[in-house]
């Protein structure tokens, strides 16, 4: 058993039911498979797979796999493991203990099954299932199954597949690939097995489990439990499954958040451009889709939110048409129409997210005037929804879920402060900025699916954002709020308070990589950083090891790149270190380099300032103020009132923004397109980089991208690494955060899109 939340592997005893071993392993555990003499674990945070021996109960081999291995099957001495952001199957061999082949399958793959010389692997994205010749490694056939397809199993001279979006199970014929049977099991079915002449199926969102007779293809029991079953396996003539709580009986209660710099900016759901006041919001404001709300890997699931379904791209991958739900209001009590999506995504600051739409190129370059009519037909009377592309683009459902729907009566400009109607189980209630964020619940909110947006459990949940007396540790540990964020740090004593937090309640202590890079960017138009030689002298003399250590033990990897690990195609590489190697670590400043460089360039004794604002990563900036300084520059530090003082100074096109300053890349997206694009010319990137050879390379990688994501992994790693080597940023490290809980807080849950998901806490 699987316990992803404390990184380890369960072993029970069948004859007694107790737990006689935790064994550890690597980053969010999911999938499970027992064969071949050992049992497998995908790891899909540290993207490896771990192989335990059960006579000794460790972990004796970590395979490398590739990004976000999810689902794996054993067939004698081969593993199969899929990846969802690959969209790929990987063959392992165990006997040699390394990846054999990888096969291009287009399929999310969050079920793998294997049986009848093939291996079954089920695509939630075309709701099919992929057959692979095992032997040839080939794709022989692709089967309509039905809507969100999840857990698969072979067995009866059958595939049985887990449907959990239409709450049926799929019967296909493995002779002839035909559905021969769809069958009824209740909502959220995702855990089957096959064995005993009949088919075992649990269902996330019910407290049962159904058998199927295989002979009659109908439910013909439903075994009641004391909770909801998660997983599902056979053996010995037994059903084996875990329980997750119900969650019954934790509706209510006011949940007290220290969100002291979480939010920031607008709350207009439009012009958000704050992680963190994405996160917090998310139990406000919905999208037609939305990754599903619950934590670990399964979170980047993208389901149908305020959509009935998900719809299958026609024109060539270029057309997208959704059907609204019918009857959803706002917290105003108005009603949600088709219209309102359009006019959302006329208004919408963050229009690089959907740059294919057709019409978004223009709206890019004159935003008041944005005219979506050509990209975006809509039909009050019918709620259709349909999406017109430029080019097929992957990643086109996991944009538009961060997209709200807007009513007809607000205002095209950004609201601001000001509460827009929102349709999730919350709304605002008050804003004061700097000060506090109220959310109640939306008394026109109704749960329409349970995985997208189940309801919420506090009754009131309030973000306060003025820094706490006594500091934050403190409050929690006396109660005085319920959730408080330990960012990377920067005062000895704050570090010496969450080290001892950590010893005396570790389990309520949450560590969480982030999907971000913290760097210095250095415009590209401004003297020193016009010169090539002095951006790459600035990343050889950085003590990237000193500025991490500033903010806490375990809160910081070093980095030379652009993207955190984890990320699609990642490969470690650092040209900027002493003794560089192949392995790509950074391991110490190369200073008697950097300052060749330097003196080549003609450039040392000029002033050089670092711009940021107070709190925000000032320990950076003071390591970036000591490297210069090093190189003979005379640099300090500026600092401006606030973060959108600050974002207006850096992106002014008209002073061509500021010569340097830090800025924490958070919300990086897990591949490397939406990262990589911001390089090209319009509009520019903080460093205002624009190298004409580089856009066309980019704009040509994009386009492999959207026929064919395998294919431009490649292209994709070379073009980081040529923007490495052009310096216009000087990345420094991958950051972590504590998430600390009081002792009435339960459930928690880290979601890899929207993070902590506040509407999930249980407060006691």
């Amino acid at each position: 058993m699987v316990n992803s939340a404390d990184e380890t592997v369960s072993r029970v005893d069948p004859e007694t039911g107790g737990v006689v071993q935790r064994i550890d392993v690597g980053g969010d555990p999911g999938g499970i498979a027992v064969g071949g003499g050992a049992v497998w674990v995908a790891n899909s945070l540290d993207a490896t797979v771990s192989r335990i021996d059960p006579q000794t109960n460790r972990e004796v081999d970590t395979i490398p796999v590739g990004l976000t291995p999810t689902a794996l099957a054993v067939d004698g001495t081969t593993v199969w493991v899929t990846s969802a952001e690959e969209r790929t199957v990987m063959k392992i061999d165990a006997l040699r203990g390394r990846v054999v082949d990888r096969i291009q399958t287009g399929a999310l793959g969050r079920g793998i099954s294997v049986g009848g010389g093939s291996v079954w692997v089920t695509d939630e994205s075309s709701r099919s299932v992929v057959r692979i010749d095992s032997r040839r490694g080939r794709i022989v056939e692709r089967t309509v199954v039905g809507n969100g397809p999840t857990g698969i199993a072979f067995g009866e001279g059958s595939v049985w597949v887990a449907n959990s979006l239409d709450g049926t199970v799929s019967r296909i014929d493995a002779a002839t690939n035909h559905v021969t049977a769809t069958i009824p099991v209740g909502e959220g079915p995702d855990g089957i097995a096959v064995g005993s002449g009949a088919v075992w199926v649990s269902g996330e969102f019910s407290e049962a489990i159904a058998r199927i007779d295989s002979a009659e293809n109908r439910v013909v029991e439903r075994i009641p439990i004391a909770n909801r079953p998660k997983g599902l396996a056979l053996s010995d003539d037994q059903v084996w499954f875990a329980v997750q709580p119900s969650g019954a009986g934790h509706q209510g209660g006011r949940l007290v958040v220290d969100a002291t710099g979480l939010i920031q900016g607008s709350i207009d759901p439009s012009f958000i451009s704050w992680a963190g006041t994405e996160s917090a919001l998310s139990t406000t404001y919905d999208g037609l889709v939305s990754p599903a709300r619950r934590g670990g890997s399964e979170g980047s699931q993208i389901v149908p939110n305020l959509a009935s379904s998900l719809p299958v791209p026609t024109a060539g991958g270029t057309r997208y048409a959704f059907q609204l739900r019918r009857g959803i209001r706002y917290s105003d009590g108005t009603l949600v129409k088709a219209s309102d999506f359009r006019r959302a995504l006329e208004r919408y600051e963050a229009r690089d997210r959907l740059a294919s739409l057709v019409g978004a190129d223009a709206c890019m370059r004159n935003p008041r005037t944005c005219d979506l009519s050509r990209g975006i037909r809509t039909d009050d009377a019918t709620g259709t929804i349909v999406f017109q592309l430029r080019r097929p683009d992957g990643r086109f459902l996991k944009d538009l879920s961060y997209v709200s729907p807007i009513p007809r009566d607000t205002p095209k400009r950004d609201a601001g402060t000001r509460p827009v109607p929102s349709t999730g189980p919350y709304m605002i209630e008050s804003y004061v900025p700097k000060r506090a964020l109220t959310l109640v619940r939306n008394p026109y909110f109704r749960v329409r699916s349970k995985v997208a947006r189940p309801d919420g459990f506090p009754d009131e949940i309030e973000f306060r954002l003025r820094r706490l007396r006594g500091g934050d540790v403190t409050a929690v540990e006396q109660g005085r709020v319920d959730v408080t964020f330990a960012f990377p740090l920067e005062r000895p004593e704050d570090v010496k308070a969450l080290e001892a937090f950590k010893a005396r309640y570790a389990s309520q202590v949450h560590v969480q990589a982030e999907q971000a890079t913290v760097l210095l960017f250095l415009n590209t138009t401004h003297p020193p950083f016009d010169d090539v030689s002095v951006r790459r002298a600035v990343n050889y003399a950085v003590d990237r090891t000193a500025i991490a250590e500033s903010y806490g033990s375990g809160f910081a990897e070093v980095t030379c790149q652009l993207r955190p690990p984890s990320t699609v195609g990642f490969e470690r590489y650092c040209p900027y270190t002493a003794a560089p190697s192949r392995r790509g670590e950074w391991k110490a400043p190369d200073l008697m380099r950097a300052r060749d460089l330097v003196a080549a360039s003609g450039t040392r004794g000029m002033r050089v300032t670092i711009w940021t604002y107070p709190g925000f990563w000032e320990s950076a900036a003071e390591g970036a103020v000591w490297a210069l300084e090093e190189l003979g520059y005379r640099a300090n530090i500026r600092r401006a009132e606030g973060l959108d003082a600050y974002i207006g100074r850096a992106t002014d096109e008209k002073t061509h923004g500021v010569q340097a300053g830090m800025i924490g890349w958070y919300g990086v997206p897990r591949t490397a397109p939406s990262l990589l694009e911001i390089f090209r010319c319009r509009p520019p990137d903080l460093s205002f980089f624009c190298d004409r050879q580089m856009d066309a390379r980019i704009v040509r990688a994009l386009q492999v991208q959207s026929v064919d994501s395998g294919s431009a992994v490649a292209l994709w790693a070379k073009l980081e690494r040529d923007v490495v080597d052009i310096a216009p940023w000087v990345p420094l490290f991958t950051p972590s955060h504590a998430h600390l809980v009081s002792k009435r807080v339960g459930n928690y849950q880290f979601n890899p899109e929207w993070r902590l998901l506040f509407d999930q806490l249980w407060v006691r």
